[in-house]
């Protein structure tokens, strides 16, 4: 009993304690509440014994109210800037609006926009086309993935396919212009006639022992041949290179050059050089030796071609046609790239001169010879030799026109025998002739000439089939040239005058359309084809050169809507198939690109013989074997043997002229320009395909906010600043439920953290 006892009051013993500790516990807890309580903000609460709270100032809870605000901050605000920019620009633009009206006293929709508001509508249009853009490219790929991929790959290969051609023609023009420079005779070879070119060559033959100084002075060497005419084509084809050139010079190194590309500036440079030094010789051997006054007639020259070939002081014979639109366009040329270098009153007038001489004022037709002693010969014609004094004149008339623009006249151009002539004038103002009249005068008359040249050879062929219209390139050149000037006088024009100026502008075009059509119907594309692009199906390169060049020339000015009507040819000997009809331009695309990569591979590529560069005469493939029955010229000996027909063959396929390598090159730059205009075309009308788009969808907007802000009234700019007002009001009330300090707040309570307690160690 006794210990039973003891037991249950040690257990009440224990309860007591317990309930003893339990309060005290509680006492010091509230006590400790009581103490932060009362300590003020921002103070360090007093420090606490074993057993008390950390020495820290308790984090106050922030009001729930200040931290829903943050939430939805960011997005109020961008919304209240962006009304009270708008309110603003409305603000602005009106009174812009409003001051504009008090001055001139109008409100239309005329009127001079603001600095602010213009540049902000230039602005929204130009986020417009932005997001425009940006919404088709996401909806292109989206939609159409797979296509855009395929797409690209085609485009990134054609873009590649391009490269390579236009390298391989860059390529081909490079190596025709360095043979065309080595076969110039430098007087060191020729001290008899410095200036000619190598008229034949062979590809069997060495060309360095022709290279050598003295070498066409000793009599067993002069050249048995030699044409005045094809002299004249390639200065006219070295002067399409020096211009080519110069675009390429000012086009990639016009500014600031880089290391890299110095090398090829310096060999461009250099290749310039040797060009213009090339057709300043071969027009000193034009002066030298062809360009001499007509008989009785002082006012006139001609390029006279003598009865000696190789004697200079032989007496001149005959002066053609094509020789003196020809030597215009060789001496025009050399005015337009050094300027001062030819006379015009002197030497490309008194030609012009003689060239209207020869032309019947009646039908426009010419005589094409003109002798030295009997005068003008009408008994042998050419249908070639209108084109190319047509060319010559126009090419008189764009230098006549540039000194129009240039305030008729250049700066160093006035000559003794202008002032003589226009002293003349002021002597006799009455008597002034062609010669003497102003330059207007002078651009008119040649135009005219070349004109009524190009309405004869229309009428002469207007009612022929196109099997019996000549390949006239020269006519297809002149046309392309004259069109443009004869399109700028008609619309200049009004009334009988603009009536009669729209029938010859349509009757030149129309020659050049069936002489370009002609060429086209003359093969097809399958026999082009099984020929390698050889337009004539006899592997002759100068034909289809000039066929190129003609083509090419008809590309400028020949219109998209003009048919090739397909079918069986006309020729009944020919029994291959006509093509379909199709567009004429495309035709001649086609055919033209064939007829490209027949050329590339008819040049010689290998410095073999020292002849890269040279076109031969035919190209099959073959490569020609060298005969004993061929003398050192490269022609057949005259003996009582007949050369075999082998030996023919590899003659013409070895044979290289000068003219088949002035043509061929002419007709590759030709085409290498037409693709670069082409693809910058291209660019053009995708880039203004791209604008108009946009435009379709900036414009009805603009013209809403155009409108809207011209119409503006006085009341409409009071709502506008009640609105500015009111936003920028609605702004500073959530800035100050954000930001200010919660102890301003009424309606904000402070939420004090719990303070940890630390267990008692005792």
């Amino acid at each position: 009993m006794a210990t039973t006892k003891g037991n249950g009051d040690a257990f009440a013993a224990g309860i007591a304690n317990a309930k003893a500790y339990a309060k005290a516990k509680v006492m010091t807890i509230k006590r400790a509440r009581s103490r932060v309580e009362s300590v003020p903000v921002g103070l360090s609460s007093p420090t606490s014994t074993s057993g008390s709270l950390n020495n820290r100032r308790p984090r106050l809870r922030r009001c729930p109210t200040q931290q829903q605000s943050r939430n939805w901050l960011l997005p109020a605000t961008c919304w209240c800037c962006f009304l009270s920019a708008v309110s603003l620009l409305s603000v602005v633009r009106v009174v812009s609006v409003s001051s504009s009206n008090w001055n001139n006293g109008s409100n239309s929709n005329g009127q001079r926009f603001g600095l602010f508001g213009s540049g902000f509508l230039l602005g929204a249009e130009a986020r417009t086309r932005t997001t425009f853009l940006a919404s088709k490219k996401r909806k292109r790929n989206k939609n159409t993935n797979k296509n855009t991929i395929n797409s690209d790959k085609d485009s990134d290969k054609d873009s590649e396919s391009l490269l390579l051609l236009l390298d391989e023609l860059d390529s081909f023009v490079r190596d025709a212009i360095s043979y065309l420079v080595r076969i110039s005779h430098t007087h060191a070879q020729d001290a008899a006639f410095p200036g000619r070119f190598t008229y034949l060559t062979d590809l069997r033959h060495k060309l360095d022992p022709t290279l050598r100084d003295s070498f066409w002075n000793l009599p067993n060497n002069h050249q048995s041949d030699y044409n005045l005419l094809r002299h004249n084509g390639a200065i006219y084809a070295l002067s399409q290179a020096y211009a080519r050139n110069q675009e390429r010079l000012a086009a990639r190194f016009g500014g600031a050059t880089a290391l890299a590309k110095v090398d090829q500036k310096l060999e461009l440079e250099k290749l310039q050089t040797d060009i213009r030094t090339t057709m300043e010789r071969a027009i000193s051997y034009l002066r030298d030796n062809a360009l001499l006054p007509v008989p009785n007639h002082g006012d006139w020259l001609a390029a006279w071609e003598r009865t000696e070939l190789n004697d200079p002081h032989s007496e001149p014979n005959t002066a053609k046609l094509g020789g003196a639109g020809l030597a215009m366009i060789a001496l025009g040329k050399m005015e337009s790239m050094a300027p001062n270098s030819v006379s015009l009153e002197r030497e490309l007038r008194k030609m012009g001169a003689f060239v209207e001489s020869l032309q019947d004022a009646n039908d426009g037709s010419f005589s094409c010879k003109y002798e030295w002693t009997t005068g003008p010969n009408s008994e042998w014609t050419s249908l070639y030799y209108p084109g190319e004094a047509a060319l010559g004149l126009v090419t008189l008339a764009e230098l006549e026109l540039e000194l129009e623009e240039g305030g008729n006249g250049k700066a160093g151009t006035t000559t003794s025998t202008d002032m003589e002539h226009e002293h003349q004038r002021l002597q006799n103002p009455g008597s002034s002739s062609g010669a003497d009249a102003a330059p207007e005068q002078h651009s008119r008359r040649w135009i005219r000439v070349a004109t009524k040249a190009l309405l004869y050879l229309e009428k002469l062929r207007r009612d022929q089939s196109l099997d019996e219209i000549e390949p006239d390139h020269w006519a297809l050149l002149a046309t392309a040239k004259l069109l443009p000037i004869l399109d700028r006088q008609r619309k200049a024009l009004d009334g009988n005058e603009k009536k009669q100026a729209d029938i010859e502008y349509w009757l030149v075009y129309n020659q050049g359309l069936r002489v370009a059509t002609s060429i086209v119907a003359d093969h097809t594309t399958e026999g082009l084809r099984q020929h390698q692009g050889c337009f004539t199906y006899d592997y002759r390169t100068c034909a289809t050169s000039t066929r190129l060049e003609g083509l090419l020339a008809a590309l400028t000015f020949v219109q998209e809507s003009e048919l090739f009507l397909g079918g069986n040819t006309e020729d009944a000997s020919r029994t291959d198939k006509g093509d379909a009809t199709e567009l004429l331009r495309d035709r001649i695309e086609r055919d033209v690109e064939m007829g490209i990569r027949f050329l590339l591979k008819a040049q010689q590529k290998s410095d073999r013989n020292n002849m890269r560069g040279a076109v031969p005469g035919k190209y099959t493939g073959k490569r020609p074997v060298l005969s004993t029955k061929y003398n050192r010229a490269g022609r057949i000996a005259h003996d009582d043997q007949e050369g075999s027909e082998d030996d023919d063959e590899d003659y013409y396929i070895a044979e290289v002229r000068v003219d088949y390598v002035q043509h061929s090159m002419s007709a590759v730059m030709a085409y290498e320009s037409y693709l670069l205009n082409k693809t910058q075309q291209k660019r053009k009308r995708f880039h203004e395909k791209i604008h108009e788009k946009v435009h379709n969808i900036a414009d009805p907007i603009l013209h809403h906010v155009r409108k809207k802000i011209d119409t503006a009234t006085r009341s409409s700019t009071f709502v506008n600043y009640a609105i500015l007002v009111a936003v920028g009001f609605l702004i500073l009330v959530m800035v100050g439920l954000a930001y200010c300090p919660a102890s301003l707040l009424p309606f904000s309570r402070r939420y004090p953290r719990r303070p940890r307690l630390h267990k008692r160690e005792d």
